[in-house]
């Protein structure tokens, strides 16, 4: 079990990606690290099943998957544009952009509910 525990986090990890990206409708940049987890998990099971059968198949897709999910993170950043955080440090990075925010005001700012055009009920505000 602890063998797997590896692999089963990673392939959560490539799950989130591949529906990330798919979201996106961007379905063609999940292929190429599926071709390359495919690639490595055949490689890995030629030589890992005949040493240690099912162990080897764990260890096998463990890799496999990992490679995969690290390559689609690898995509994910560079698809986002940020690199380390930077979208909370730089100037108009997260912080800025949710500083006016609060629950309830579908996120606008406090200063757009003042001018919401009159479409709040009488006797609110």
């Amino acid at each position: 079990m602890l063998l797997m525990l590896p692999g089963i986090v990673m392939i959560s990890l490539y799950l989130i990606l591949t529906r990330n990206f798919t979201s996106r409708n961007r379905q063609q940049v999940t292929w190429s690290p599926a071709v390359a987890a495919l690639a490595i998990n055949v490689g890995c099971n030629w030589f890992l099943i005949p040493a240690s059968v099912f162990s080897g198949a764990a260890v096998s897709t463990a890799i496999s998957y990992s490679v995969a999910a690290l390559i689609l993170l690898v995509m994910f950043v560079r698809s986002r544009g940020t690199r380390d955080g930077d979208a909370v440090r730089r100037p108009g990075g997260l912080r800025e952009r949710w500083s006016g925010w609060r629950p309830g005001c579908a996120g606008r700012p406090w200063n757009d509910l003042e001018n919401d055009g009159g479409l709040r009920p009488e006797g609110v505000g």
